[in-house]
């Protein structure tokens, strides 16, 4: 990991302009992968333990303000790492030493970078038809299924809207021999 805080005022994230100067010594630390407990240490901050330390990083990363600058700056270093990036995977693709397996991964890597995908096609076709036009009631239901009601719907008025049946078979006898 580097420290790399030397940037004109210009170059910071809109969100951490409004933070204060050790909180945003402490975004830019965070975002390059420093620990909670360094980021606090680096960032001037005075904490009587190693605990302590961890403990106000923690606090300091669930600052909405702060959180939002550490991922702004994560954005800004991936920004300024993408061209180096790409150079290295090209590198790879084009490489007449890169084994076969790590060209195709290259390979796919840049024409994802590139907007260059496979065209899929996907078709869906869906069908519902219904045979029986009238709503029925619970009471039908139960008869067309063969089945009593039970004697808490037995004599419900209206109409079924959606249904589920799945018959539950007999409990079988359990033997005593056990």
């Amino acid at each position: 990991m580097t420290l790399d805080l030397d940037h004109a005022d210009a170059d910071v994230p809109e969100i951490a302009r409004s933070l204060r100067p050790k909180q945003r010594i402490w975004a830019e630390l965070r975002a390059q992968g420093f620990s909670l407990a360094k980021c606090t240490r680096l960032a001037g901050y005075q904490c009587s333990s190693a605990v302590n330390f961890k403990n106000l990083g923690f606090a300091l990363s669930r600052t909405p303000a702060v959180a939002g600058a550490v991922v702004a700056f994560q954005r800004e270093i991936l920004k300024s790492s993408a061209p180096r990036a790409i150079k290295v995977i090209e590198q790879l693709a084009f490489s007449d030493t890169t084994p076969p397996p790590v060209k195709l991964k290259a390979a796919l890597a840049l024409a994802d970078r590139g907007q260059v995908a496979a065209v899929q096609e996907v078709s869906v076709s869906h069908e519902h038809t219904l045979t029986d036009k009238r709503a029925r009631t619970v009471e039908e239901l139960y008869a067309e299924a063969g089945l009593k009601p039970p004697a808490q719907i037995e004599h419900q008025p209206g109409n079924v809207i959606d249904v589920e049946f799945e018959p539950v078979p007999e409990p079988v006898a359990a033997d005593d021999d056990w």
